[in-house]
This record gives structure tokens, C-alpha cells and sequence, in this order.
């Protein structure tokens, strides 16, 4: 349960408040089995199995894609009569190492994935298994590309994402840019005392979250506050120091 399976999952809910239907696909080699409370707003939750089969079954108005890397998938979804909406999270499909910064320096890159990824180090990745590294392809990187390009519309959450994505092909005219929103309490809540100057980061503390940069930041500034990190990752004991 994290920042994006709470967007998906608020966002059903959302729909659901005005009378749209949200059904669940979810791939067992990610997630074997969702959290009930993931569960809670769809009105129907399936693994895929055979989705093409699926689609024309259940006949949906639209399909919203988040985070789909298999091939044969992509390819069920392009049978599909219901147009493919389809949510760049993050960078996995513009960055053979996923995160968009360099091996070497963690400098942010905004060049297209090619071959300037392999001087990079781009293709080399982390593995839970031996060896500890895993090579990423070019090739099938590519071709998941060319197959999410033939999607009816693409959807990211800032003007940044959108760059990276009309830079790897993708027409600007069916890329949309909307951000990501917050929930409003439903009713007033109790006063909360405020501190002044305190910001507050909260996610993975992995490079790729920027906290870094973000320590970096406050090093500069003149004027004195406070941060509060929220959150654990491989990286925590180097950003504690």
C-alpha cells in the first residue's frame, strides 16, 4: 500500500460517489493478493488471466492502465474495443534504469532512452537475486513503447512528465497533464497547533525520492526551519548521516 495504490484506489472511490462502476485487474506476479482495503471501493476485483478474454466479457466503457509491463497484456489491450487511458507513474518506460538520473553523479537525465544509456551504466540494475544485478534491454524496452504509444490517451501528474513522455514519441495532443490531488476532510477537524517554517517529507527514502536534493536545499537557505522525515528505505542510515 503505497502513494500510488492509495491514487488508484481513492480515485475509484471518488467515481464511485457519482455512479461510475470501477473494476480491478491486478497482475499475480506483482501482487498475489491485494489488501482489502484496496479491494473495498471496486465493485469486481479479478488477477488477470486471460484479458483479452476478460475485456470482452465484461465490456467496459474505458480502461484505465497504471503500471502494466507485460508484453502480452499490452497487446490485449489494444483488442480491446474500450479506449486505453493509460497513467505514467514513473520512468520505467523512458529509463532502462527506472529513476531518470545517472549511475554516476545521480545527475537528473532528460535525455530519450538510446544508446546514451549505455555509457550511462543505464542497463545495469538492482537484483534481490545472485548476483545482485540484473541487465536491463533496449529492445524490449522499445517495444512495450511502440505498443503503449497505439493507447487512445496518457495521463501524468506534472508538465516535467510530460516532456519526457512527448520526447520518447508519444503525441502531445493526447497527453494530459493532471495533477495529483488530495483528499479534503469530509468535516471540520480539531485545531491542529501549527509550527512555523516545520516542512514535512514523507515517502521511500531511496534516491529517486529526491530527499537528498532536498537536504541539499536547505544547506543553502537563509532562513532557519525544521524538517521532519517520514519513511524508511535501503538508504536510510547514508541520509541519516
Amino acid at each position: 500500500m503505497g502513494g500510488a495504490e492509495r491514487y488508484v484506489r481513492e480515485t475509484a472511490r471518488e467515481l464511485g460517489a457519482r455512479g461510475v462502476e470501477s473494476l480491478l485487474f491486478y497482475d499475480v506476479n506483482v501482487t498475489p493478493d491485494p489488501h482489502p482495503v484496496m479491494q473495498a471501493p471496486f465493485g469486481g476485483v479479478f488477477p488477470i488471466v486471460d484479458l483479452a478474454r476478460q475485456l470482452r466479457e465484461l465490456a467496459p466503457d474505458v480502461v484505465y492502465v497504471h503500471q502494466l509491463a507485460s508484453l502480452s497484456a499490452q497487446r490485449a489491450l489494444l483488442d480491446s474495443p474500450a479506449p486505453v487511458v493509460r497513467f505514467f507513474h514513473d520512468h520505467r518506460l523512458f529509463c532502462l534504469r527506472e529513476h531518470k538520473y545517472t549511475v554516476l553523479g545521480k545527475e537528473p537525465c532528460t535525455k530519450p532512452v538510446g544508446a546514451v544509456c549505455y555509457p550511462c551504466l543505464g542497463f545495469v540494475g538492482r537484483s534481490e537475486s545472485w548476483p545482485g544485478v540484473k541487465l536491463a534491454s533496449l529492445r524490449s524496452l522499445r517495444a512495450e513503447q511502440a505498443l503503449s504509444r497505439r493507447h487512445h490517451a496518457f495521463v501524468v501528474g506534472s508538465r516535467y512528465m510530460a516532456g519526457h513522455v512527448v520526447a520518447h514519441g508519444f503525441e502531445r495532443e493526447r497527453v494530459h497533464v493532471i495533477p495529483l490531488y488530495a483528499q479534503v476532510p469530509p468535516a471540520p477537524q480539531p485545531p491542529v497547533t501549527r509550527e512555523e517554517d516545520l516542512l514535512l517529507f514523507a515517502g521511500q527514502l531511496t534516491a529517486g525520492k529526491g530527499l537528498d536534493v532536498l537536504f541539499q536545499a536547505l544547506a543553502r537557505t537563509t532562513r532557519p526551519c525544521r524538517l521532519a522525515v517520514v519513511g524508511q528505505g535501503r538508504q536510510e542510515a547514508g541520509l541519516r548521516a
